[in-house]
């Protein structure tokens, strides 16, 4: 597979922090072995956001919105309507399927939300004190 090398975007990259509620966004630069820019041509990319690692927990919390945007850059975003229903900490991964159907994870982290404070005006939240 072509995209060895991997990625820059930097480490920040890996540890997706956003607070819910608002849009995000980030792209991925990809690299082959040689350090050269990788052809992604052909390939598709998907990134998806869990509470833990697949093999624990088998449910989506969210899909990232991935765009390939040739010859070598991936842009990762969400929506702020994806991310006002997280809350607290989970795992991502990015994978690259190669036009022959090869699969790499090229990128795995974690996420952090951030809890929002500021909410649309006329919504009522009720709580009670214990």
């Amino acid at each position: 597979m072509a995209p060895g090398g991997c990625c820059s975007g930097g480490d920040e990259v890996n540890v997706i922090d956003f607070t819910q509620g608002d849009d995000w966004a980030s792209s991925v630069t990809v690299y082959d072995d040689s350090g050269a820019a990788a052809d992604l041509t052909g390939f598709t990319a998907e990134a998806q956001i869990r509470r833990d690692v697949a093999d624990l927990d088998p449910e989506v919390a969210a899909e990232i919105t991935t765009e390939i945007v040739l010859p070598n850059i991936i842009v990762l975003s969400l929506l702020h309507g994806v991310t006002a229903l997280l809350s607290g900490n989970y795992v991502w991964d990015l994978e690259l399927t190669s036009p022959n159907g090869a699969v790499q994870t090229i990128l795995s982290g974690t996420v952090v939300v951030t809890p929002e404070v500021t909410r649309p005006a006329g919504l009522v939240l009720q709580y009670s004190e214990i």
